[in-house]
């Protein structure tokens, strides 16, 4: 799976848990994630387990202010753990 398949698979399930669907877009175009988006700590929680789900990874709790930063942030961090796995 190359990084812009990653990239548009976690579009794919923020997509479906955003509460703001207009924020869509500023996501997609790398705006900060948690701050354009207004996602709750449910849909959060949400979003981690279908990113893990999908993906096969663990998203530990350290540091999801840096892996949530934005979009290409999240799906980097994604690859790594792909990759290092």
């Amino acid at each position: 799976m190359t990084a812009t398949s990653v990239r548009d698979g976690c579009l794919e399930e923020i997509r479906v848990i955003l509460p703001q669907p207009e924020s869509y877009s500023d996501i997609a175009a790398g705006k900060p994630l948690l701050l354009s988006a207004g996602i709750d700590s449910i849909a959060m929680v949400e979003l981690v387990l279908r990113l893990e789900n999908r993906f096969s990874v663990e998203i530990d709790s350290q540091n999801l202010e840096d892996v949530f930063f934005n979009i290409d942030s999240l799906a980097r961090f994604i690859d790594d753990k792909r990759s290092n796995a």
